[in-house]
């Protein structure tokens, strides 16, 4: 057994220009990062913690979008249910993630007469199984932990001690992971981790004077990785970090070819490809336990998964992983995460590994692997990956609008009048029969050396907005969070104002589609709008932008590439509008008898209408009124919004309340200009409240 080194784990961020210059805020946010491992009989046990800042903000995930979760495809991995609770036992955060449980070895095979390479797939359960959890840092919080496998059933279940972890965080398998030389020089950083995919490229075999090796070689792999589309379209959607771990020796383990080598074994491989392994028998002392010939398949080479993991806490915010092993003989692995050699022929494995760590996508070629769990789009119970189906009703395939009408369905295989378009071809996700792919040839997840499709390429951009994969938790917003400005809400001004946001849309277009629209009339498609009103009124500007990529079938998009804002400007009497007083007089009170300006109690969500021209002195012409809006004997808590007549409800309130309170708070109020001087009030709570409205003057 070798003692494995210290981890040292070196960020080098790709390019030269700041990340403080980017523009998005870079508050932290405290959080546990914990690394688990799982042995054979389910059982989890902590190995290494690390308190850390993110540069994401947790989100607890809702139920309704952990029910989206749990209905998605799972890809033939596990499931992790995560929750912590407070010292009271109270549920403060959720979150669901994939638990791999496959190792993949998909190497080039033959060349299949059409440009590309048939793949030789290998699938073995994983057997060294490690996990990250990163979860909100809280005074006496619990962690909790339910594990389901690949079948969908529930396997373990496991609490601790949030505070007991960070206090023996030294006495852990893996003690230390120290940080050295952390830089934050990156073009490669194009945006702020909380709406990006973090992407570390992790480095294995590289020693302390290789560094500079590491650098290049880690920049030529992300420059060849995004070369394809889609990952072209939207490299800007990733930061791409670089992470060096530094290694006593450079290179990988060649275990001695031994033809009565068995299983997964560490000291011997019994592939006859070993026998003319010029490396073969030669063992070094590197960082992550890079290794060839895993499964006694020579190419597969992989890494100890809990220690890529606790090196990776360099750059916590990280949402993939893809690890370079400093070693030219060809190899590669997916499963947890992406392995791949310096050889450049292993580029195309880790582009189609990425298909199904990230993407979930399915394997499209038909080498059976018995056990492997199951799924259909009959049932509904187990659904399959985005790119295979066992449905044959046209109308009921779920890419069914890629499928031009003279295709006929199934689809006849080595026609080439079918050879680069959508259909339904039977073989797939390593049955023969039975199960269907969209294309037959001409897919990265069925032949390596090729392009993704149509399906598989829309499932890459869906899934970049749709979220699921780490923070943000619901995906990237083409609307860059926090540089809105100025910041939704609602503002005054005498004669409007102007509104400009961030926006990210894939490189080289298409440009995103923006509209601006006031009171929900179109008015402008610029990047910014200024708004222009010299009568007193509200004014709801609302920004809805969606990306019109034609990589994503418009009749499969539904609201997945949309993002909207919406800001409400209370234009004000101009200067030279003389304001009035009122000797102070009650306009309206829902306590009072049933009447235009009295009861019933407001009724959860209701929204009344309240005429004030003639009350309260009010005249027909005045523009706006000052008063003082309180809420009593709410039963629920809530909030009470106030607004012009006529006008849409505003995103913000005058009041919000707790069930039981009395509050009140100052208003300047626009009235309708159509001599009524109607106001609306909108009572959002699920319960009963009363509205007062007292009037102390108005602009005139």
């Amino acid at each position: 057994m070798r003692v494995r080194p210290l981890l040292l784990p070196l960020l080098l961020l790709l390019g030269l220009s700041g990340a403080a210059s980017a523009g998005w805020a870079q508050e932290r946010f405290p959080a546990h990062y914990i690394v688990f491992s799982l042995d054979e009989n389910g059982d989890v046990k902590p190995v290494f913690h690390r308190p850390v800042l993110l540069l994401a903000p947790l989100v607890s995930r809702s139920e309704e979008d952990l029910e989206r979760l749990r209905s998605e495809p799972a890809a033939g991995d596990g499931s992790l249910d995560v929750e912590v609770l407070d010292a009271g036992g109270e549920v403060v955060f959720r979150d669901r993630l994939p638990l791999p449980t496959w190792v993949r070895g998909e190497f080039h095979g033959g060349p299949n007469g059409q440009g590309g390479w048939s793949i030789d797939g290998h699938v073995f359960p994983q057997q060294d199984r490690a996990f990250v959890v990163r979860v909100p840092r809280i005074v006496d919080g619990t962690l909790s932990l339910s594990a389901a496998d690949a079948w969908r059933r529930r396997t373990r279940s496991a609490s601790f001690s949030l505070d007991d972890l960070a206090a023996r965080q030294d006495l852990l398998e893996i003690p230390e992971a120290p940080v050295a030389n952390v830089q934050w020089a990156a073009s490669a950083i194009t945006g702020s981790p909380a709406n990006r995919v973090d992407l570390v490229i992790l480095g294995d075999g590289y020693t302390a004077a290789q560094a500079a090796q590491l650098q290049t070689d880690a920049t030529n792999l992300e420059a060849s990785f995004f070369g394809i589309t889609p990952y072209s379209s939207y490299k800007n959607y990733v930061n791409r970090v670089i992470l060096s771990t530094v290694s006593a020796q450079s290179g990988a383990d060649h275990p001695p070819y031994n033809p009565s080598c068995f299983g997964d074994d560490r000291s011997c491989c019994g592939d006859i490809t070993a026998a003319s392994d010029p490396l073969a028998g030669t063992y070094v002392n590197n960082a992550l336990g890079a290794r060839f010939c895993a499964f006694n398949i020579h190419r597969l080479l992989v890494v100890d998964s809990a220690p890529v993991y606790a090196a990776a806490a360099a750059y916590p915010d990280w949402d993939q992983i893809l690890v370079l092993v400093n070693d030219t003989t060809y190899g590669g692995a997916g499963g947890s995460f992406s392995v791949l050699s310096r050889h450049s022929a292993a580029l195309d494995v880790a582009r189609h590994e990425y298909g199904h760590t990230f993407t979930r996508l399915a394997d499209e070629y038909d080498s059976a692997y018995p056990g492997y769990p199951s799924c259909s789009d009959l049932s509904g119970s187990s659904p399959c990956e985005a790119n295979v189906t066992d449905q044959t009703t046209r109308a009921s395939i779920k890419w069914a609008p890629w499928i031009a009408a003279a295709t006929p369905v199934p689809t006849p295989e080595g026609n080439p009048s079918y050879a680069n378009v959508a259909g339904l071809f039977q073989g797939g996700r390593y049955l023969t029969s039975g199960m269907y792919r969209h294309r037959d040839a001409s897919c990265l997840m069925h032949f390596l050396g090729v392009g993704f499709g149509d399906v598989c390429g829309q499932e890459y951009v869906l899934r970049l907005y749709r979220g699921g994969w780490g923070q943000p938790s619901a995906g990237v917003d083409p609307i860059e969070p926090g540089l809105e400005n100025p910041p939704p809400g609602t503002y005054t001004a005498l004669t409007g104002a102007s509104f400009s946001v961030g926006l990210l849309g894939p490189l080289g277009g298409p440009a995103l589609q923006t509209t601006w629209k006031v009171n929900g009339t179109a008015v402008s498609t610029s990047p910014s709008y200024v708004l222009l009103r010299s009568t007193p009124g509200a004014y709801q500007v609302t920004l809805e932008v969606k990306d019109v990529t034609p990589q994503v079938h418009a009749t499969m998009a539904g609201t997945v590439l949309d993002s909207s804002r919406s800001w409400t400007v209370n234009v004000a009497p101009s200067p030279d509008t003389a304001f009035y007083t009122v000797t102070p007089c009650r306009a309206f009170d829902t306590r009072t008898a049933n009447g235009p300006l009295g009861g019933p109690v407001l009724a959860a969500g209701a929204i009344r209408s309240f005429n004030l021209a003639g009350v309260c002195g009010i005249p027909t012409t005045a523009r706006a009124i000052v008063g003082n809006l309180t809420v009593a004997q709410p039963t629920q808590a809530g909030y009470l919004a106030l607004y012009a007549g006529g006008s849409p409800v505003p995103p913000t309130s005058v009041i919000t309340f707790a069930a039981g309170q009395v509050l009140a708070n100052n208003t300047t109020l626009a009235l309708q200009q159509n001599g009524s001087g109607t106001v609306t009030l909108k009572s959002g709570t699920s319960g009963t409240a009363h509205a007062i409205l007292d009037v102390t003057g108005y602009y005139q």
